[in-house]
């Protein structure tokens, strides 16, 4: 027998997983990231999202201060919309971020605009404009200087030295366009919710001449060949599943995507959203590594050693390393 309740039931569980400004800009900034190709970079990306997600984080907070500040508690002028405040946030960080390309800021302006013609009470409408847009303008200088802009001093060590960290030569690898290392000059780089870079660097990888460091090469190779037969089925697809080239959202903005997928399966409102992605988008940019090693979110900790990565183990093995150690 069906339920005259049934209908009224959907209609809850859809509305309470439509998207809100949160989500919307956070798709947003997803899509820039794929629409930029390989002219993004992981740690750009993640700097964006960042920045972004603790501007709209304070500006909906800021008006029920329900949660702890990131950059502070900022003052309104009588009753303000938090949906206004938090797109006007948003839009202001990204336009500044994206402000050479024109086409990506065009889709900002348009974004912003929607979302503010669906808010009818004006007086709410304009103090959430106004409050969005000091708390961007907050967000902005304060990350004026951070080091992300320095150019880069590293030094790659000369190719075929044991162990180096070789530049992606991979098609499709984050900085194989450009032959060189990605974002390296980021080791001076001011984080955002750490007091300093050396509070979490990763252990050391086994020695060269280790036969632990020979059997991670070997399992490597075996698990990671294209004609391999001991990797799993599930194997194969994490492995896809993790790929994250150039032109998609970037290994920081995949996880983007799985927390809006979280969002929507839980119905969470417009401030635990801001808050979900500021505490999901502010720690995960990489601990900044010491000036002069090269810095890639993913694989920060290969970096930080001056180490090969897996990817480069595709190649083949000296006869000696396959035999045991160096």
């Amino acid at each position: 027998m069906k339920s005259k309740y049934l209908p009224i039931l959907l209609f809850a569980v859809i509305a309470s997983a439509k998207a809100d400004v949160i989500t919307e800009w956070n798709s947003a900034m997803l899509q820039a990231f794929e629409n930029q190709g390989s002219a993004a970079t992981p740690p750009d990306n993640t700097r964006t999202l960042a920045m972004a997600s603790a501007a709209m984080f304070d500006a909906v907070n800021s008006i029920d201060r329900s949660y702890s500040a990131y950059s502070g508690y900022y003052n309104t002028s009588g009753p303000t919309s938090a949906e206004a405040s938090a797109a006007q946030a948003a839009h202001d960080v990204l336009v500044s971020i994206f402000g050479t390309n024109r086409s990506q800021v065009i889709t900002f302006d348009n974004l912003l605009s929607t979302q503010l013609a669906s808010i009818s009470d004006a007086t709410q409408r304009s103090n959430g404009v106004m409050l969005g847009q000091t708390v961007a303008t907050s967000i902005l200088t304060s990350r004026a200087n951070d080091g992300s802009t320095a150019a880069s001093t590293y030094t790659p060590q000369p190719v075929n030295t044991p162990g180096a960290w070789l530049v992606p030569a991979g098609v499709g690898a984050w900085g194989s366009g450009s032959g060189k290392f990605v974002k390296s000059e980021w080791g001076s780089l001011t984080p955002f919710t750490m007091s300093s870079g050396s509070e979490f660097h990763p252990v050391a990888p086994p020695d060269l001449h280790s036969q632990a460091y020979v059997d991670a090469v070997a399992y490597v190779k075996d698990i990671g060949s294209a004609t391999s037969t001991t990797r799993t089925a599930d194997q194969t697809l994490i492995a896809k599943f993790w790929v994250d080239g150039p032109g998609t959202a970037s290994p920081p903005g995949h996880w983007n995507q799985i927390a809006a997928d979280i969002s929507q399966s839980r119905g969470l409102t417009l401030q635990q959203n801001a808050r979900l992605f500021a505490l999901l988008n502010l720690p995960r940019l990489t601990p900044p590594l010491p000036p002069g090693k090269p810095n890639v979110p993913t694989i920060c900790g290969v970096q930080f050693r001056r180490f090969n990565r897996p990817i480069s183990w595709r190649k083949p093995l000296p006869s000696k390393m396959l035999r045991g150690p160096l």
